[in-house]
């Protein structure tokens, strides 16, 4: 009789944007949940500065190993990639409104214009340029585990971000402008050994805002226009998680063919509905 499967072993990484990703897992919303042990590792506030790469491992400073402890809950004290099958990277201070607003009013105007190549220089800048993107570069170029990476969701609806920033035109932005920037994030990310993940699509209203639905509970009253619900976690998580499953299951095909060998999972590309 074969053993049982063991479960994909799936580290989820970041600041306090993982915390939607942790609500959906205690609350059972993701269906192949009995396939994956899920851990968690980061830190938020201040304390998530405090984590350094050091020789592809990411380990925090004094200050922050206490939230880190918290966080984790099972004395995990670094993070090596080499532990885990899959990491998925959330949020990690890659906020896609401060680039997407401003780039999508432009594009608004009568007489605004975007070439390919423009538009690609610029994603591959903004997105290279955050001291996560790295570290999940660093985590890929270990080639140990498959690196995901999914950004800061846009605000919340009803916020005014867009009006507060100067950004109105963008509101009136299409599902088809917003994809020429996923087209080029999900392409850069890929070449650097990382599946990136774009917000869900379903979730977006208002050309460039989160719609209220996907709102941690009781956004107003605590004036977070940020941070999300487990329903977004759950999207998000099971994108990851139809990857990752696929990859291991292929490794463990190719380690089962004595003619075949093994090859780093490469990173795919996300559209979510």
């Amino acid at each position: 009789m074969p053993l049982p499967a063991k479960p994909l072993r799936l580290c989820v990484f970041g600041d306090s944007h993982i915390g939607c990703i942790k609500q959906a897992v205690t609350a059972g919303m993701v269906k192949d949940s009995k396939k994956v042990d899920v851990e968690f590792w980061g830190a938020d506030g201040p304390q998530f500065r405090g984590l350094d790469l050091v020789d592809q491992t990411l380990v925090p400073r004094r200050g922050a190993k206490a939230k880190v402890e918290l966080v984790n809950g099972r004395g995990r004290a670094v993070l090596d990639p080499k532990d885990f099958d899959a990491v998925l990277f959330v949020g990690v201070r890659i906020r896609t409104f401060e680039f997407f607003a401003p780039n999508l009013h432009l594009l608004g105007q009568p007489d605004g214009f975007l070439s390919d190549a423009v538009l690609f220089r610029a994603c591959q800048g903004w997105l290279t340029r955050h001291r996560f993107y790295r570290a999940a570069k660093a985590f890929a170029e270990s080639q140990s585990a498959q690196i995901f990476l999914t950004p800061c969701s846009f605000p919340t609806e009803g916020f005014r971000a867009l009006q507060t920033a100067g950004f109105d035109l963008a509101a009136k932005a299409t599902k088809k402008t917003r994809d020429r920037f996923w087209h080029h994030l999900t392409g850069i990310a890929a070449k650097d050994g990382i599946t990136l993940i774009p917000q869900p699509e379903k979730s977006v209203v208002g050309g460039c805002t989160t719609g209220a639905a996907f709102a941690i509970e009781d956004a107003v009253k605590l004036n977070d226009p940020v941070h999300r619900n487990p329903v977004y976690g759950a999207e998000i998580l099971q994108a990851a998680l139809d990857i990752a499953l696929k990859g291991a299951k292929s490794r463990k095909s190719a380690a089962s063919d004595p003619k075949a060998h093994a090859k780093p999972a490469q990173p795919a590309e996300v559209s979510l509905g």
